[in-house]
């Protein structure tokens, strides 16, 4: 009883977590928050080493969650194998690779008319609220397609912004140390300062169309926050930061919109280079039509244009650094309404949980969609998509504990809702046959066409007939593979069971939802599997391999050992006997000396034979 306690309590609290078995997908009220299934839950595969977040739902609507995929990079020190990654809106894994370490501002972006994944990344990471890294693209095969540096010696790309623009041209920002006077925010006066520029680069020529730095635009001290923290402006590598670019966007007359954090100012930047108005901040070019509310956002993130002159923010309200508090005690999504010839600028909507306001000091996202608008909280992480006009709730999504989370042990920069994606992989599917499982599993990483698989066998024979046919340029008609069992693919992995009749060699073959064929799986042998040995297995094996060997060692010194050591014992007593004697006989005394008879002990150690106890040395 005592045993089965643990089991039986665990039990009864996950039963009283009514929410968690409410739906198909994964949603606790209360369980998963308090980390009762661990600080960082994940998933596992037979088929694929990826292990990916559980996603939790504390809020769902079937009706109006159940489309588009999730774009997420998830990183954090809890976070073992960061990396880009894709979720259906159930929270099933499409897609994730773990090869390119940590990244940020992952995006599904459209370039000449296609789609592509774009983020940034780099060996070293973040340091010090921005990184030095590359930009990379990817098609809808996870292929590389483009990789960017900025233009100019000795920069390197910031993971903040990464944005293709519809004439072909990504705007990239960049973070450079000079030297600076910082008197004026009571620093040294042979300091140093972070440099914040973007750049325009023709993406098919890697020209550089555009470059604007802020240094030489904004003046130090309109910072709003303190000069205090670890960036004292002694060093190049501790260059104080004053503006922290974290966005950059273009309208459709050139002009481009830049979000300043430190500052807490979207500033519009004409072609040329000026200023053209400041939102926000201490430098506020606009009159606030909302009492404030719609210019009083502070340390916010990601300013995107919209139609009709609207602006979009993410407020965070607060920050990691030391500076003055914001008005707002949480951080909301803002929508404004900007008047740039009466100067005026009007709250259309504000974005957050009335029920559940977050506070997040840093990162953080916030994207438009037709029918919605999602937030991402960044340092938390969270996703909260609402409805635009009324701003009530429509899903919540978790890629951690609230216990983990509030301490950023797991996070993501910005995140997304992708309406479509489609993508397709060159790999074949991956599956995973255990003779002693009687299924066969399979995924199939990235592929997001894909409605069901289909178990397929042959014979010996039939396969090389199959390889005959294709030998003679024979087709797929040619092939002996029958089909076994067909099953709906609803998740990242799939399992089909096996039973004795089947044919000895299986595939999967993986269907589109007309009945096409996309692609089949290796062929394996049922009788003998793919799947590697356990750990556990493994390490027995080991064991008794080890433990036969030392033996073995042992057994050929003790045996060749042992007459060697006897022989030479014995020697070594024929040489004390001639010595005694020769002493005796200096001594008058009889020297003759009985061998061995005050050290017999040994005579027969170990089951020693007559003829072990001779000398080897003949006298």
């Amino acid at each position: 009883m005592t045993r089965s306690l643990p089991w039986l309590l665990s039990l009864t609290a996950i039963a009283l977590d009514a929410r968690a078995q409410a739906y198909d997908v994964f949603s606790s009220a209360y369980l998963y928050e308090l980390g009762f299934y661990g600080l960082y839950p994940t998933t596992s595969f037979k088929s694929s080493g990826l292990t990916p977040p559980l996603l939790n739902f504390p809020r769902w609507d079937e009706q109006k969650c159940s489309d588009g995929y999730y774009v997420i990079a998830q990183k954090g020190k809890l976070v073992s194998d960061p990396g880009p990654t894709i979720f259906d809106s159930r929270g099933e894994l499409v897609w994730a690779d773990d090869s390119y370490g940590v990244v940020f501002n992952l995006q599904i972006q459209s370039y000449k008319g296609e789609n592509y994944l774009t983020f940034w990344s780099s060996p070293d990471g973040s340091s010090h609220g921005y990184g030095r890294g590359t930009y990379y693209m990817l098609d809808s095969s996870y292929q590389l397609f483009r990789h960017f540096e900025p233009a100019g010696e000795g920069l390197r790309g910031d993971l903040h912004e990464f944005k293709i623009t519809e004439h072909g041209t990504a705007l990239m920002t960049i973070y450079n140390p000079v030297p600076a006077d910082l008197t004026s925010i009571g620093g040294p006066e042979q300091g140093w300062a972070v440099d914040c520029l973007f750049q325009e680069i023709d993406i098919a020529t890697g020209e550089l169309m555009f470059e604007w730095s802020a240094i030489e635009n904004v003046a130090i001290s309109d910072a709003v926050r303190y000069f205090a923290g670890e960036d004292d402006g002694t060093t190049p590598e501790t260059a104080f930061d004053f503006f922290h670019i974290n966005s950059v966007d273009i309208d459709a007359e050139g002009n481009y919109v830049v979000s300043g954090r430190h500052t807490s100012t979207i500033l519009c930047i004409s072609p040329q280079g000026e200023i053209l108005w400041t939102l926000g901040g201490d430098a506020n070019d606009f009159r606030d039509l909302s009492d404030g509310r719609a210019t009083d956002f502070m340390y916010q993130h990601h300013a995107r244009l919209h139609g009709n002159h609207t602006l979009s923010i993410f407020d965070n309200a607060a920050s990691e650094r030391a500076g003055p508090a914001s008005k707002q005690g949480h951080s909301r999504g803002m929508l404004i309404q900007l008047d740039t010839t009466d100067m005026t600028a009007t709250l259309l909507h504000e974005y957050f949980d009335p029920d559940n306001p977050r506070t997040t000091v840093s990162q953080g996202s916030m994207q438009v969609l037709d029918d919605r608008v999602v937030l991402g909280y960044g340092w938390l992480p969270f996703i909260t998509e609402f409805a635009p006009d009324d701003g009530s709730v429509l899903c919540a999504v978790e890629l951690a504990p609230w216990v983990a989370a509030r301490w950023g042990l797991v996070n993501t920069y910005r995140a997304f809702k992708a309406p479509s994606w489609v993508g397709k992989p060159t790999d074949p599917p991956a599956i995973y046959l255990d003779p002693a499982d009687g299924r066969v599993f399979v995924s199939w990483n990235g592929a997001t066409e894909v409605r069901r698989w289909v178990l397929q066998g042959a014979e010996w024979t039939d396969l090389k007939s199959e390889t005959s046919t294709k030998t003679r340029g024979g087709d797929e008609q040619g092939t002996k593979f029958t089909d076994l069992d067909v099953v709906e693919k609803n998740a990242f992995e799939t399992a089909l069971d096996l039973t004795d009749d089947m044919p000895r060699y299986i595939r999967v073959a993986a269907v589109d939802e007309h009945g096409g064929v996309l692609t089949h799986s290796q062929v394996v042998d049922r009788h003998v599997g793919n799947a590697p040995r356990n750990w556990a297995y493994n390490a027995l094996v080991c064991a008794a391999i080890f433990v036969a060997l030392v033996g073995a060692v042992l057994l050929a010194i003790g045996r060749r050992g042992r007459k060697a050591m006897l022989g030479n014992v014995s020697r070594a007593c024929d040489v004390a006997a001639a010595w005694r004697d020769t002493v005796a006989t200096s001594l008058g005394r009889d020297g003759v000396c009985e061998r061995y008879t005050a050290r017999t002990w040994w005579r027969d150690w170990g089951g020693a034979k007559p003829h072990e106890l001779q000398s080897i040395y003949q006298e």
